[in-house]
């Protein structure tokens, strides 16, 4: 059964990710910047919304741990891509 992130790594990566959604894929219909990365801002209490600053938390790896280096915070249109590529 796959851990759950503790509270203090969702946090530290929501800090990290500076409330923005961190998929570069691609193949996702996000809107882009210059890098590739979704543009979407997000609130810090959309956690598990389906709302557009909505977000939630994905394993990068997902057999790894449940630690910061394995996190990402996505928002939730691409959060839907990520779980239909899997």
């Amino acid at each position: 059964m796959e851990q759950a992130f503790p509270h203090a790594v969702i946090h530290e990566a929501f800090q990290a990710c500076g409330h923005r959604c961190e998929c570069t894929d691609p193949d996702c219909d996000h809107t882009s910047d210059a890098e590739g990365r979704c543009t979407q801002f997000l609130r810090l209490v959309g956690q598990g919304e389906n709302a557009p600053n909505g977000w939630s938390v994905h394993r990068i790896d997902p057999d790894g741990p449940a630690n910061i280096s394995n996190c990402r915070i996505l928002c939730t249109n691409c959060s839907k891509h990520a779980a239909a590529a899997t």
